[in-house]
C-alpha cells in the first residue's frame, strides 16, 4: 500500500519519494564516486515545481552530473564544491519516476567516509516526508597509486630437476596483488598459473618448460600492470645415451679400427663434467686418456656448431685438464646459454677413437 492511499482528507498532497546508491563502495581516496538518484511521485496528484539537490560532500569535488528530459540543471564549476540543482518547472504527475546522476572525485587525502545527501522538495503539500531524502555512506580505502614494477624477473638457465626461481616486485597503494603467468614455448599468450601469487615463482624444472617466458601481473584498485617476461633455459641433466634430436649429430659410436689392447682396456679415456657449471667467466674441463692420444676437445652450441676449440694436439697418458674463458674463437663473449664440450680421442699406439661430451651452461 502507498503512503498517498491513506492521504484522504487532503486531495492536494502528492507522494514524493528518493532512492541514491553509489558506486564503488568503498572507494579509493583520489578516485571517482558515482551517485545514481531515483525520485519518484506515487500521488495521488502532481507534484508542481519540483527541486532535486544534493551539495557536493566534504573532502570532494564535483566532477559532472546528468538530468532527465524536462528537468533543468545548475552545478559547481568541475573542480569546485557547493550544490547541484534540478527543477522541474512543470508538474511532476502522480506515478512518474525520473534518474539523476552525479559524479564527484574524492579527494587523494580524504579519509573515513563520503556522505552523501539527496533532497526532493516541491510547492504543494507533501504529509508524508520521511522519504523526500536519500541519503548513502561511502567508505574510503585510502589514497590509490597504480602500481609500478620496481623488479622484473631474469632470465633463467638450469639443468633439468634444478630448481628455477623467479622474482619480481611492485610498489603501489594500496600495495598490489601479485599473481604469476606463463607463456608456452613457440608462443601463444600469457596464463594465470595456479596459486602462484607470491613475490617468487619456484618449481623444478623440466624439459617441457624449456623456452616459457614468465611474468608477473601486478593489481590494485587503481589498475593493473605487467612486468616484463623472463625465459626459462632447461638442460638436459646429461648427455649419455639420451641426447636430444639436435645433439644427435654431435653423437659417433666408439670406432674400433684396432683390436683392443690390453693396456687400453684397463681403463678407459675419461671426460669429467666441467667445474664450475654453470659458470660466467671461466670453468675447468677434467679428461684422461690411458694411453698416449690425439685429443681433439670442442665447444658447439645446442645447434651443433663449433664456438671454440680447447685442444687439437696429442697428450701422454694420464690426467690433464683445460679452461674456456667463455669467448668464441674470435674471442667474442659467447651468449648466455647451454653448450656441450665434446671430446674425441686417438690413441697413437693402437689407433683406438673415444668420444664423450658433456653438457655445461654459460651465464651470461
Amino acid at each position: 500500500m502507498k503512503v498517498s492511499d491513506n492521504i484522504l482528507d487532503n486531495q492536494s498532497q502528492s507522494d514524493l519519494s528518493v532512492v541514491a546508491t553509489d558506486s564503488p563502495d568503498p572507494v579509493s581516496a583520489g578516485q571517482a564516486l558515482s551517485f545514481n538518484i531515483i525520485v519518484a511521485n506515487s500521488g495521488p496528484l502532481s507534484s508542481p515545481l519540483d527541486t532535486l539537490t544534493d551539495a557536493i560532500p566534504a573532502g570532494t569535488t564535483f566532477v559532472s552530473a546528468t538530468a532527465p528530459a524536462g528537468w533543468t540543471l545548475t552545478t559547481p564549476a568541475a573542480g569546485g564544491t557547493g550544490v547541484v540543482r534540478w527543477i522541474l518547472p512543470t508538474g511532476f504527475g502522480a506515478g512518474a519516476s525520473a534518474t539523476f546522476g552525479l559524479v564527484v572525485a574524492v579527494d587523494a587525502g580524504a579519509v573515513g567516509t563520503v556522505e552523501n545527501t539527496a533532497t526532493l522538495t516541491a510547492s504543494n503539500v507533501d504529509a508524508y516526508q520521511t522519504n523526500n531524502s536519500a541519503h548513502t555512506s561511502t567508505t574510503i580505502l585510502g589514497s590509490c597509486t597504480m602500481a609500478a614494477v620496481a623488479g622484473n624477473p631474469a632470465n633463467v638457465i638450469v639443468v633439468e630437476g634444478a630448481n628455477a626461481s623467479f622474482g619480481a616486485s611492485a610498489s603501489g597503494s594500496p600495495a598490489p596483488a601479485i599473481q604469476w603467468q606463463v607463456m608456452p614455448s613457440g608462443g601463444g599468450s600469457f596464463s594465470d598459473m595456479s596459486g602462484e601469487t607470491g613475490a617468487s615463482l619456484s618449481f623444478t624444472a623440466t624439459l617441457a618448460e624449456n623456452g616459457n617466458q614468465y611474468r608477473a601481473r601486478f593489481s590494485n584498485a587503481c589498475g593493473a600492470q605487467f612486468s616484463a617476461a623472463a625465459t626459462l633455459t632447461v638442460a638436459p641433466a646429461d648427455q649419455g645415451e639420451s641426447d636430444p634430436p639436435q645433439l644427435v649429430k654431435l653423437r659417433t659410436p666408439i670406432l674400433s679400427a684396432a683390436p683392443r689392447s690390453a693396456d687400453f682396456s684397463s681403463r678407459s679415456p675419461q671426460l669429467w663434467q666441467n667445474a664450475p657449471n654453470p659458470f660466467r667467466s671461466e670453468t675447468v674441463i677434467r679428461f684422461g686418456v690411458p694411453r698416449p692420444s690425439h685429443v681433439k676437445l670442442g665447444v658447439f652450441d645446442i645447434a651443433g656448431r663449433q664456438v671454440a676449440s680447447l685442444s687439437d694436439q696429442d697428450w701422454q697418458a694420464g690426467d690433464h685438464m683445460v679452461s674456456w674463458s667463455g669467448r668464441t674463437a674470435d674471442g667474442a663473449p659467447a651468449r648466455g646459454g647451454v653448450y656441450i664440450i665434446q671430446m674425441v680421442a686417438h690413441s697413437t699406439t693402437d689407433g683406438r677413437n673415444y668420444r664423450a661430451q658433456k653438457t655445461m651452461i654459460r651465464i651470461e
